[in-house]
């Protein structure tokens, strides 16, 4: 009789042993699971200078924040004139829960540009849904702003005063080329004229003589 209580407690315990056992090991497949998502930039120039506007390349940065601190986990480029689209894509997210990111403008080295110092705070928001499926939701915000944002735009602007006096000063190139050019026909015109009297007054003093 002891040793048949012995054998049915043996028998209990293994059973709730590989019941532990099994949530030990399901917690971190289920957190194996992973979703991505991305984000979609765009990117405004100035206008009012259209041909003045460089080809410039305008970088971007995503970081995410880990332990109090962000760290640089993606950029993107964008080689545009007037305007560009690009996309972050291929965000990991690895758990259920809450993860902060933020996106902003890397400074350019264009001294007639003015760069979008804008920053967008981003919370995605990771659960499991019906299916046991994790999904994400991403909740944004320009950095010190309450209204939430729908889209990632950034407009840089162009230095008029810059533009205006490069502007100038191609506008008195053009007008002196112009003007060295008109005098050169002047000229040439008036060597051809000049052949031409020259060239009767020749014939008559033949046909006098």
């Amino acid at each position: 009789m002891i040793m048949f209580l012995k054998k049915k407690h043996f028998i209990v315990f293994g059973f709730l042993f590989c019941i532990f056992c099994f949530s030990l090991f399901a917690q971190p497949l289920q957190a194996l699971e992973t979703v991505k998502t991305k984000l979609d930039i765009e990117l405004a120039v100035d206008g009012k200078y259209p041909d003045l506007l460089p080809k410039d390349t305008y970088e971007f940065i995503l970081e995410k924040e880990s332990g109090g601190t962000y760290k640089i986990v993606q950029m993107v480029s964008i080689v545009a004139t007037k305007e560009g689209k690009a996309s972050i894509e291929n965000i990991l997210i690895e758990n259920a829960g809450e993860h902060h990111y933020r996106l902003y403008q890397k400074a350019g080295s264009n001294q007639d540009m003015s760069y979008d110092p804008t920053v967008y705070d981003i919370t995605v928001y990771a659960f499991y849904n019906s299916n046991q499926e994790l999904v994400c939701d991403a909740v944004a915000y320009k950095e010190g702003d309450t209204q939430k944002v729908s889209n990632f735009a950034f407009t840089n602007q162009m230095n008029h005063q810059n533009v205006v006096d490069v502007s100038e000063k191609k506008d008195k190139t053009d007008t002196s080329t112009r003007t060295n050019e008109q005098m050169y026909a002047m000229l040439c015109t008036s060597m051809i004229v000049l052949m031409v009297v020259l060239y009767r007054r020749s014939r008559r003093e033949t046909n006098g003589s």
